[in-house]
């Protein structure tokens, strides 16, 4: 064998072995299990693009997306309300007893994909939320033209009235009489086939809801999409409130409904393709910063799904140091997700799924909402770091007034502190918390220490 045949030969095995390497790094960074979720708490898998995000279970008869815009509160200056749930995607598929199925989160490239086969059709669903274009897409494809139909709703926590124009559900509704203004938008999209309205009334017990977790008491409402025949179906979400972070302004901006409709018309101009890789390069540019290596996980365990390495891990003992560091990377996965622009992540991050979370599922300052933003600095995401120093300079104008009513207090205190509660209008409730802002103060050093900004 020649030199240069050799040196080629070398080269194309080193290629193979880099691949391979890539490979095996990149699936270091998912999360896969191979049933549908049960639970919204402990075995749906998150998406935010850091103000929308939602909780998707992957189920292949009804789809369930639960979603959230990290605006929806109640609440006013002197009382700390509580967030919101938003509201549900429902998706009916039918698709019985599948086979080869897996669900997955990468959270190397912030994207859900599920994968199995049904009656001879292989299908594959995608679902990420872009920063960038301020939208939730979920995309469907299958091999087999034509195997799409079922029905969409669009369902909303607070009794909106759910409208439909052409291929679009929307919600459109105020919390309370002098609460925000919210909406949300569904827009559907088909390649082959048809979409149409129906508004006929769903027959008692809502069939097609049997068997989604969570949805007990849910009701669907009568006005849904039906799409038939479809090769491949695309959803654009967007959800929105008219919250602003300007007390000068009664914390209120402009109606929502012109700046979602733009998100959702926006993305619809664009291909699948586009949006995604725009997604990615966008959240890539700040996943990609941090690294971190704590050694090699015996390949027979490193490819079982998540839920049996996390059994093998607690229960047995079993050394997985790639399960630890995809642990520290799924924190980080969550700060992007939940803390990019607008109000920083709260207890849950920006997920919920109730109207009466545990803690008002608030602004925690007796340690909490400092946890979160602990790995901000030390992992290179300063930028995710922002959202909790600018809601903290939002509110101090309300944190100095109510100090000062405190008795304990009194009027000629200077400087201001926090209760152990609190909201997005700089309402507080529980304890005070003498120390919260100093411990608040910290986070704009730890900024200042890490950028010099």
């Amino acid at each position: 064998m020649s030199r240069f045949l050799l040196l080629s030969f070398s080269l194309v095995l080193v290629s193979l072995a880099a691949l391979g390497q890539a490979a095996a790094a990149h699936q270091a960074n998912v999360l896969w299990y191979a049933q549908p979720a049960r639970s919204w708490m402990t075995e749906a898998l998150p998406i935010g693009n850091g103000s929308l995000g939602g909780m998707v279970f992957g189920l292949t008869s009804t789809e369930r997306i639960q979603f959230n815009a990290n605006t929806l509160w109640t609440g006013h200056e002197k009382n700390t309300g509580s967030y919101q749930a938003f509201g549900d995607v429902f998706i009916q598929l039918n698709h019985a007893n599948p086979t080869g199925y897996r669900r997955e989160l990468d959270i190397e490239c912030a994207v859900q994909r599920f994968s199995y086969s049904s009656s001879g059709v292989n299908y594959l669903r995608t679902a990420f939320a872009s920063h960038p274009a301020k939208v939730m897409v979920v995309h469907l494809s299958a091999d087999k033209a034509g195997a799409h139909t079922g029905r969409l709703w669009l369902t909303d926590m607070h009794g909106a009235k759910i409208t439909a124009e052409g291929n679009r559900l929307t919600a459109s509704g105020r919390l309370g009489r002098d609460g925000l203004d919210y909406e949300s938008q569904l827009l559907v999209l088909n390649s082959g086939g048809k979409i149409r309205i129906e508004t006929a009334p769903m027959p008692a017990g809502d069939p097609p809801l049997a068997g989604v977790p969570g949805t007990d008491k849910t009701k669907l409402p009568a006005t849904c999409l039906v799409f038939e025949g479809c090769s491949s179906i695309t959803l654009v979400l967007a959800a929105d409130t008219n919250y602003l972070a300007d007390r000068a302004q009664n914390w209120r901006g402009p109606a929502p409904h012109a700046a979602v409709t733009q998100r959702v018309d926006a993305a619809a101009k664009q291909s699948v393709k586009a949006l995604l890789d725009e997604h990615v390069a966008d959240y890539q540019s700040l996943f990609n910063r941090f690294r971190l290596d704590l050694g090699a996980t015996a390949p027979a365990l490193a490819a079982k799904p998540t839920d049996e390495r996390l059994i093998a891990y607690t229960k047995e003992k079993t050394s997985d140091p790639e399960l630890e560091k995809l642990f520290v990377q799924y924190g980080r996965y969550l700060l992007i997700s939940s803390s990019r622009g607008g109000l920083p992540a709260n207890l849950q991050g920006l997920w919920n799924d109730s109207n009466s979370p545990p803690w008002l599922c608030d602004y925690h300052s007796n340690i909490n909402v400092q946890m979160n933003y602990w790995p901000a600095e030390p992992t290179n995401l300063s930028e995710c770091h922002l959202p909790f120093l600018n809601y903290v300079d939002s509110q101090r104008e309300v944190y100095r007034l109510r100090t000062r009513e405190e008795k304990d207090y009194g009027p000629n205190t200077r400087g201001w502190t926090v209760r152990t509660e609190n909201g997005i209008f700089g309402g507080g409730s529980f304890k005070w918390n003498p120390p919260g802002s100093a411990w608040y103060a910290l986070h704009f050093w730890e900024h200042f220490a890490f950028t010099r900004d």
